[in-house]
């Protein structure tokens, strides 16, 4: 998902009989899930995304009901903590819940690098209707995640087979929250670190930056 929205290709890329197909842009695209956002006409290049959260929270749900279709039960813990953690701002029970949930996750559909984790997690909060951005670009690099909530905006660092405080240092050392500076609300930096052997979240590093 985190490629989808977001995607830039030519008129060919996206527009082509159904005969022709051979990847999902243009079913997306036909079936309405993706839209034309941006179109430069020098280049002939198109920006393809999604019409606007609705769509993209229906999409996510779809595309999880799909990939885990027995893992249900889970997901609905899941959701509850993310309510509790969008109402109260509570984000640690939110971790502890996802924790569980990646370390359920069937085996199957693990491919054990950092790319995955992304996928999943960006998967996950798209379908629970939240304000999620994957690879938002900055001065400096891109993050892995960013998530808007009532009360903060969060910065989220994943590292895979490294320690939630190295995923800390990158966002710190990279200014990341500098491109929050005109917020209104408080910017918090979460390392999080998976494990190679355990599969699951292991460890993650919490700080609010209140500049």
């Amino acid at each position: 998902m985190p490629d989808v929205d977001g995607i830039k290709c030519d008129e060919m890329g996206f527009d082509r009989p159904v005969e022709q197909i051979d990847d999902p842009i243009p079913v997306l695209y036909q079936s309405g899930y993706l839209t034309i956002k941006d179109y430069e006409h020098d280049l002939g290049v198109y920006t393809l995304g999604f019409p606007n959260l609705e769509v993209c929270r229906g999409f996510a749900r779809s595309l999880y009901e799909y990939i885990a279709p027995s893992y249900r039960m889970q997901r609905n813990t899941l959701y509850l903590a993310y309510v509790d953690f969008y109402r109260s701002g509570r984000l640690e029970p939110f971790l502890q819940a996802l924790q569980t949930f990646f370390a359920g996750y069937p085996y199957s559909l693990n491919n054990n690098n950092e790319r995955h984790y992304q996928s999943v997690l960006y998967t996950i909060l798209a379908s629970f209707g939240a304000a999620v951005r994957p690879e938002m670009q900055t001065a400096h690099g891109r993050i892995d995640l960013t998530l808007r909530m009532p009360q903060a905006v969060y910065v989220i660092e994943l590292k895979y087979g490294q320690s939630a405080d190295v995923a800390l240092q990158q966002i710190e050392q990279k200014n990341y929250a500098d491109a929050f500076a005109n917020e209104k609300r408080p910017v918090v930096s979460v390392g999080i670190s998976f494990s190679k052997d355990e599969r699951t979240m292991t460890e993650w590093t919490v700080k609010v930056n209140m500049e």
